[in-house]
């Protein structure tokens, strides 16, 4: 698909082709993980960061990410919301604490997410994956 719009800023329009995928989300039962992750991959990459950092995670019945043993020592906190399949990290650049925030959306049926993040200069991916 093309979309294309006149501005003044783009006057050619956008004519990228992007594949786009999508799912439709189910609100998990109380006490119940949004997906069955019991080990995952976290990928950070670009947005300005010395070099990607790749997280192995899994999802606990709260729909929190916790990192497994193995993954960097860059700190991070995530969640899936429930209600929407918002996927919300936080993560440190070095060894210290969470100063970078990004956002996703959760695949519910695909059981990944995809995001992204603001870094200094540029902005970075997010990818989830089992």
């Amino acid at each position: 698909m093309v979309f294309s719009r006149s501005s003044a800023l783009y006057t050619n329009g956008f004519t990228n082709q992007v594949i786009v995928q999508g799912s439709l989300w189910s609100n998990p039962l109380p006490h119940t993980a949004a997906i069955d992750l019991p080990s995952g991959q976290l990928d950070i990459s670009g947005g300005s960061l010395p070099s990607n950092l790749t997280f192995s995670v899994w999802l606990g019945s709260n729909n929190t990410l916790l990192k497994l043993p193995g993954s960097p020592s860059n700190s991070l906190s995530g969640s899936i919301n429930p209600k929407t399949g918002l996927l919300t990290i936080a993560f440190g650049n070095e060894t210290g604490k969470a100063t970078t925030a990004g956002l996703g959306a959760m695949l519910q049926n695909a059981t990944n997410a995809g995001g992204f993040f603001l870094g200094k200069f540029n902005a970075g991916a997010i990818l989830l994956q089992p």
